[in-house]
């Protein structure tokens, strides 16, 4: 019987050595990729603008959002089969202080992820903003590599807002989305 134990814990922990070896190393870190036929796909990836959205002069509070053209991104995937993500970062840091998931409004022809929102112009308190933010869980696949596991996703646009995408120049911050929609 203690046989039967020792072989049976053997068996798993060589399944999962071997299951987290078949994921390749992704190219870049704090960048998303999916898994497809045992190769790291990239997420599309775009620039975004900040926009901010002013309500009643002022008095009304202020929203910001990243803007990205177009209704719908070129990566797309069926809600009830999404793929393996994998993330990778440099430093052993959570993942979840490091990378957001945020749902698209859409306006116009483009797509629009909130990132901040201010009270009245005589309160200078920021409001939570989770209202379109996606809960994610990461699980580690080894060093410094995590599985991005997601919930029952519900159709919509979708992007990867990692908190070191933020680099600038001489004009205006640029900002770097990982887009993908869910049909």
């Amino acid at each position: 019987m203690k046989k039967n134990f020792l072989f049976l814990g053997l068996l798993l922990l060589v399944s999962i050595r071997t299951q987290a070896q078949d994921i390749p190393e992704p190219e870049f870190s704090n960048r998303p990729y999916f898994l497809k036929d045992s190769i790291l796909i990239s997420f599309e990836r775009v620039d975004a603008s900040a926009k901010a959205k002013v309500k009643a002069l002022g008095y009304g509070g202020s929203e910001t959002f990243l803007t990205v053209e177009g209704l719908k991104s070129s990566t797309r995937f069926v809600s009830k089969s999404l793929p393996r993500i994998f993330i990778k970062f440099e430093e052993n840091l959570d993942p979840a202080d490091r990378v957001s998931v945020m749902v698209a409004e859409l306006k116009g022809s483009d797509r629009r992820f909130k990132t901040m929102k201010m009270g009245g112009i005589y309160s200078y308190k920021i409001e939570n903003v989770t209202d379109n933010k996606v809960l994610v869980t990461y699980k580690r696949i080894r060093a410094n590599i995590f599985e991005v596991i997601f919930p029952d996703i519900p159709r919509g646009e979708y992007a990867f807002l990692s908190s070191g995408e933020y680099t600038t120049n001489a004009a205006m911050p640029q900002i770097k989305l990982n887009c993908f929609g869910v049909d």
